[in-house]
C-alpha cells in the first residue's frame, strides 16, 4: 500500500542527497547519498560519533556487538560488496520514527556497518519502494513512498536500533 508523501531530493554536484531526522543520537541532521547503485541503506558507527570520540565510539560499537549475540543475529548473508569488490560485513537494523526530507515518520530499515562510511548510503531497498520523477540534468522528485517502506527486503529478525540508541544515550561518555 502507498501512502502520499513527497519531497525534492538535493542536488549536490553530481550526487543527491535528502536529510534524514530522528536517527542520531543527539537529534542531529543526518545526510544520505541517495543511491541506486547500493543494494541497502547502509551507515557506519561513525554516522553516529565521531570516529575520533574513541571511547564513544567503541562504546557504541561493544552496545552493538552485544546486541548482535544477545539476539543471535547472523551477519548479512548477502554481505555488501564496494565498487572494488571488498565485502563489508553488515546487520540488519530498523529505527522507528525517521523522517526523510522532514515527512511522516517512518520506520527505516538499513544496514549498519561496524567501521567508517563516507556518508551514509539510502540504497534499492528504499529507492525501490517508492514513485519518483527526474528531469533531464535536473531535479529528482519523490511523489510516493510504501507505507512499510523497504521491509520487504529485511529478514524477520533484525536490531532494534531505538533501543541501542537509548542504551548508547544512557552510557555514553561526556
Amino acid at each position: 500500500m502507498q501512502f502520499v508523501d513527497s519531497f525534492e531530493v538535493t542536488k549536490i554536484g553530481k550526487a543527491y542527497v535528502v536529510k534524514v531526522n530522528e536517527l542520531h543520537p543527539k537529534r542531529k541532521t543526518m545526510l544520505f547519498h541517495v543511491d541506486s547503485g547500493a543494494s541497502v541503506t547502509l551507515v557506519g558507527l561513525n554516522s553516529f560519533c565521531n570516529k575520533e570520540d574513541i571511547g564513544n565510539y567503541n562504546l557504541l560499537k561493544s552496545i552493538i556487538e552485544e546486541r548482535i549475540q544477545a539476539d543471535g543475529l547472523d551477519k548479512y548473508v548477502y554481505s555488501a560488496k564496494t565498487a572494488t569488490e571488498e565485502q563489508v560485513e553488515t546487520y540488519p537494523c530498523k529505527c522507528d520514527g525517521v523522517s526523510i526530507s522532514e515527512t511522516k515518520p517512518i520506520t527505516l530499515y538499513f544496514h549498519i556497518y561496524l567501521g567508517n562510511v563516507g556518508m551514509p548510503l539510502l540504497g534499492f531497498d528504499y529507492i525501490d519502494d517508492t514513485s519518483y520523477h527526474h528531469t533531464i540534468a535536473g531535479d529528482l522528485i519523490v511523489t510516493g513512498v510504501a507505507e512499510d517502506i523497504g521491509k520487504r527486503f529485511y529478514p524477520e529478525k533484525v536490531l532494534d536500533f531505538n533501543s541501542i540508541l537509548e542504551d548508547y544515550k544512557s552510557r555514553a561518555l561526556g
